[in-house]
């Protein structure tokens, strides 16, 4: 992928691609922590500059963000890896999007 990105920037060089890991909360907390492993390589030990955060999206319905903000997205940002987050999507789920809100996306 690194490669056909800086392929695009070589043709395209106005073109500015970066790249964010989605944890999908659907896959569950295990797969979350593999996917965090992942951009955590990239991100903090590898330095990657086409990959630079950690997208958190699904259907909210399938877990809670309070779920993964201990275990996944409060680390993450110990770390300084950047956050994005999908929220308010659907109604009836404001308290969620609150918790979202409260802990600060990027």
């Amino acid at each position: 992928m690194v490669e056909e990105i800086k392929e695009c920037e070589n043709i395209y060089p106005n073109l500015i691609v970066r790249v964010l890991i989605s944890i999908n909360r659907g896959k569950g907390i295990e797969y979350s922590e593999e996917v965090f492993e992942v951009a955590k390589k990239f991100i903090v030990e590898e330095k990657n500059p086409y990959i630079v955060g950690i997208d958190f999206s699904g259907h909210p319905a399938t877990s809670s963000f309070k779920d993964f903000k201990d275990h996944l997205f409060t680390p993450a940002r110990e770390l300084g890896i950047k956050l994005t987050f999908h929220i308010a999507e659907i109604d009836g789920i404001e308290e969620e999007t609150d918790h979202i809100i409260e802990f600060g996306p990027e």
